[in-house]
């Protein structure tokens, strides 16, 4: 596989078909790794995630993550099946619900933090050039 296929010019990702069928195969033998290592889906550890950096209301997180209501309701109903997620009323008003980490949940975010993926080098350096020019 030819690595120079993935570009950023103008922020823009060039590629031709081949790269991307490519790069899909390697997303999902990541995602799979994440699932047969971890025990959850790609879009639940980022939805960990977006719970740990303090995304704890269902509708600012289906917002963060770019989710219907709907798909989101069925994630957090996972996680807390899986114990990783709890949920509580708030305080201030009682329409409001409240996601946090279970115990077994920062345990997880802190390993899934703590774990290189599979990715191949292509795809990782991508991935670092788009962050740098986000945070530009």
């Amino acid at each position: 596989f030819d690595g120079n296929v993935l570009k950023i010019k103008n922020k823009e990702l060039l590629m031709d078909l081949c790269a991307l069928t490519r790069l899909l195969e390697d997303l999902k033998n990541g995602e799979n790794y994440l699932k047969d290592t971890m025990g959850v889906t790609f879009k639940e550890a980022v939805m960990l995630c977006a719970i740990d950096k303090g995304f704890s209301e269902p509708a600012k997180l289906a917002k963060q993550m770019n989710l219907s209501p709907s798909r989101a309701s069925r994630l957090i109903s996972s996680l807390e099946m899986k114990n990783l997620t709890t949920r509580k009323t708030s305080s201030k008003d009682k329409r409001i619900i409240i996601l946090n980490l279970s115990k077994k949940g920062r345990v997880l975010i802190d390993e899934i933090h703590n774990t290189v993926l599979p990715f191949p080098q292509y795809l990782l350096d991508t991935l670092d050039q788009i962050h740098s020019e986000e945070v530009e």
